[in-house]
């Protein structure tokens, strides 16, 4: 899924068939980036178990805006569906990674999924906080 974000719509579409069951993608953000890249990030809802799918992969110049856009789809997601969410993957490489990381704890400390049901898979991050940080990171993600 981290490198799904690297592609089109079409790609991490492609990346969800080829897991079981059925996934609704509800976000897809494209900035465009320095050096005209395009960082992006994806939020799916898998339909059969209510596990909630965001993947970012991004640079540093996009990271506020992406964080801000899907933190805030997640939250209206979450207010708007009845299904609710059972379960969390969130995942990311390099930036990306930091990205994930920092919603990883947003949504936990908001109760938008319990934060034993969220996996945080990360590629080449970036480190995030400080010793206090990652220790209120392991403990709770």
């Amino acid at each position: 899924m981290a490198a799904a974000a690297y592609g089109s719509v079409d790609n991490f579409i492609y990346c969800l068939q080829t897991l079981t069951g059925s996934y609704d993608v509800f976000f897809n953000i494209q900035i465009p980036c320095l050096n005209n890249e395009t960082c992006t990030g994806f939020m799916a809802l898998s339909l059969e178990d209510k596990a909630l799918i965001l993947s970012f992969g991004t640079s540093k110049y996009a990271y506020k805006q992406l964080l801000n856009d899907s933190g805030e789809s997640v939250f209206n997601k979450r207010r708007r569906s009845p299904l609710g969410f059972g379960s969390g993957m969130i995942t990311g490489h390099s930036i990306g990674g930091a990205i994930a990381s920092i919603a990883a704890a947003k949504i936990a400390s908001a109760n938008v999924i319990d934060a034993k049901q969220i996996k945080l898979v990360t590629f080449g991050q970036p480190r995030v906080g400080n010793k206090a940080w990652a220790a209120a990171m392991e403990n709770a993600v």
